[in-house]
This record gives C-alpha cells, sequence and structure tokens, in this order.
C-alpha cells in the first residue's frame, strides 16, 4: 500500500516543482547524456512519465557517471557519480519530503543542508560559544564521508525514520546503483553519490547519532555536514571531546582525517573553520576568503561590459554575506 509520502512524491505538480529547483542547479549530465536543456525542451511530457512509473512502483533509478574532478592538491582526485536528470528530479523531490519530515528532529547544532540554516548560522552558535570563555577547541574532519557511509547503517536508520514502505524501498534502489566508469559497470559496496539530491539528507540522517551522541556528553558540537568543531573551557575537557568522537565515529564505521583534525587553545592559535579564522578575540576570513575578494574586486576593476561587472558585484556581494560575522568577540 502507497504511503502518503510517496503518493505525494507521484503527483505530477510535485515533480514539476523539483524539476524547477533541479534546472536552476544546472549540473552535468548523466549515463544517458541527457542535459538540462534536453529535458526542458519535453518536460511536460518528461514528468508525466516519471510520475506514471511512479504509481505504478516500476520506477529503477539508472546507473550513475564517474566525473573525476581535481582537488586542490596537484595530482589529486575527487571522482563523483552523476545521476540522470531523470533521476535528479525524482530524488530531489525526495529529499524535500524528507527534509520537511525530518529536520525538525535533527539537532539544533547541526547546520549543513537544511532549509533556513547555513554557515553564517554555525559560525555565530561558534562565535556565541567563544563569548563564554570556551577557548579550548576540538576540530574534527571526517575522511571520505559520503563515500564511506555503511549501507545496513542507512538500512536501519530508514527503517526506524521512515514508515513509507515504498518510498523506502525507492530511496534502497537509488541508494544501491553501480557507476559506469571507462565504459564498466561497476557495483558499489557503500556510500551515497554526492551529486544525487539524496546524499545531504542521508548524511545528517546517518551523522544524526554522532550528534546527539556527543550532545548527551554535554559537547556543544557545531557539525557542517563533515566539518564538525567543539568548543570547551579546558584542555582536558577538549581532549575527551576529541576522543569520544573519534569512538562514537568508528561505531558508525567512520574514521577522523587526522591532518584535519585535533585540539588547541584559541588564545594562542586560530582556528579555520567553514572558511573562516576563528580566535579569541574575533572572526576573520580565512586567506583563500580574501583571495576571493581580491579576485572580485580584480575583476570589477576590469571588467569589459556591463554584464562582466554585474557578476563581479555578486560574486562581492556574495562574499560580503558569507563573511557578515567577520568582527571581534566582544
Amino acid at each position: 500500500m502507497k504511503g502518503n509520502l510517496y503518493a505525494r512524491l507521484s503527483d505530477p505538480r510535485f515533480l514539476f516543482d523539483a524539476w524547477l529547483r533541479v534546472a536552476r542547479k544546472k549540473g552535468a549530465c548523466g549515463v544517458d547524456s541527457q542535459g538540462i536543456k534536453t529535458f526542458a525542451a519535453s518536460a511536460e511530457k518528461n514528468i508525466l512519465k516519471i510520475s506514471r512509473l511512479l504509481r505504478d512502483e516500476i520506477y529503477e533509478p539508472s546507473p550513475l557517471r564517474s566525473v573525476q574532478i581535481p582537488k586542490e592538491r596537484p595530482g589529486a582526485f575527487r571522482r563523483l557519480g552523476i545521476p540522470t536528470i531523470q533521476d535528479r528530479v525524482v530524488f530531489q523531490g525526495v529529499n524535500t519530503l524528507l527534509q520537511n519530515a525530518w529536520t525538525p528532529h535533527f539537532s539544533p547544532l547541526s547546520f549543513a543542508y537544511r532549509y533556513g540554516v547555513g554557515v553564517n548560522d554555525a559560525i555565530e552558535a561558534i562565535t556565541r560559544l567563544v563569548k563564554t570563555g570556551k577557548h579550548w577547541f576540538t576540530k574534527g574532519d571526517i575522511r571520505g564521508c559520503f563515500d564511506e557511509l555503511n549501507w545496513d547503517i542507512i538500512s536501519f536508520a530508514l527503517k526506524e525514520w521512515l514508515s513509507d514502505e515504498p518510498l523506502r524501498r525507492l530511496i534502497q534502489k537509488a541508494l544501491r546503483v553501480p557507476i559506469v566508469q571507462d565504459g564498466r559497470i561497476i557495483q558499489r559496496r557503500k556510500g551515497v553519490a554526492q551529486e544525487s539530491p539524496l546524499s545531504p539528507i542521508l548524511a545528517n540522517l546517518y551523522l544524526h547519532p554522532f550528534d546527539y551522541d556527543m550532545l548527551s556528553h554535554s559537547f556543544p558540537l557545531v557539525r557542517y555536514g563533515d566539518d564538525w568543531i567543539v568548543l570547551s573551557g579546558s584542555e582536558s575537557t577538549a581532549a575527551d571531546a576529541f576522543h569520544t568522537a573519534a569512538a562514537s565515529l568508528s561505531r558508525l564505521y567512520i574514521n577522523i582525517n587526522s591532518e584535519k583534525s585535533g585540539v588547541g587553545n584559541l588564545t594562542e592559535e586560530c582556528v579555520v573553520f567553514l572558511g573562516h579564522k576563528i580566535g579569541a578575540t574575533g572572526v576573520d576570513a580565512c586567506a583563500k576568503g580574501w583571495k576571493r575578494f581580491a579576485t572580485a574586486l580584480d575583476k570589477l576593476e576590469n571588467a569589459r561590459n556591463p554584464k562582466e561587472a554585474t557578476h563581479a558585484r555578486t560574486l562581492l556581494s556574495n562574499l560580503k554575506s558569507f563573511y557578515r560575522n567577520v568582527g571581534r568577540i566582544d
């Protein structure tokens, strides 16, 4: 029997709204080589087809197209799995349904991939903690978060959080699609595709036990996706927070990236978190942030036409909004 959420997902009007969100984000094509413009040319027909397949419970997600993108470190690459436009429409709709159903129950100090909150809210939360004298930090980075998520743990969480069985089956299908690499179909055994609209909400679901494990130990964990930080009043408490976090994440089969994690004192050093440099007395843009400002200013000063000038002003406006918390901590 179809659940209420699944029935709403199959509604053509709901799917069309999901399509509009996918179209705004643009993005590359999947294994079927169909891009945004091609899908848009027959959008109504495509939406009705998707709706019919969903209503009949015979919708099958397509394999992912493998793409390598360079990391900042020379010679290093990140491999992504790109879903088809059709799948992005379906799972954008699923994401909307799950966001509305689940996010009110997530940790109040989890700020990524949630409607109405973002980086600035995370920085504001950190600033409030620093103001109370919590100058010891425990900073963590989860190694290969999306790629390492265990399917059994996700399945268990879905059974607990989602009673709509047809929707749960559809998500399970999406989790397990293979990837096409160099013309070969390769089966996957874990992880969620980072380019899928489902990956953010599933990552928050997966890390929900970690969030509340830390909070239950009175560690005010501020998490943004796979980046997290705890502010403490003493070195020993900060060290305890690190060990508690490592143990909690290990139960989720996740490891801490030791190169990007550690304990320190904000009165002696600043910590970079979410593009901000945070110290005991103030918050500043990190080096990359100032470089982006300089680049945007250069583009504005050297704009060759009004369109380029408008683009540069937009970049500057976005950067100003992103770094609105820069200043002294009083």
